[in-house]
């Protein structure tokens, strides 16, 4: 799990998804909001009841996800707000492919120093 201030609260979700730019790869969506330079980059994992029918399993995605999350955090430039939604093949995914698909996609929107 990362730290309460890496996380992306909820009430700016909604702000994300309507203004954030979408990047794809094969088990994860991203979207992607440049705040202020100042502030930490937030980030936030979201696993749709459409890909885990069960709270276990959608919380299982979410904690590989976030593992996945954690090493790329203290090198991300400050600034951004990160949605990573899982995909449908997500649930049979192991913690190291996690951890390539979000540091390819983190590369793609340049949030790596």
């Amino acid at each position: 799990m990362l730290r309460r201030s890496n996380r992306i609260s909820g009430r700016q979700f909604e702000g994300i998804i309507k203004k954030g730019r979408v990047l794809h790869s094969p088990l994860l969506l991203m979207r992607v909001l440049n705040e202020n330079k100042q502030s930490p980059s937030r980030f936030a994992a979201i696993v749709p009841v459409k890909i885990a029918k069960t709270s276990v399993l959608r919380h299982r995605v979410r904690r590989c996800i976030y593992e996945a999350m954690r090493p790329l955090v203290l090198k991300t430039v400050p600034g951004h707000l990160v949605l990573v939604f899982a995909k449908q093949g997500a649930l049979k995914t192991k913690t190291v492919e996690f951890r390539q698909e979000v540091e390819t996609l983190f590369v793609k929107a340049g949030l790596l120093r």
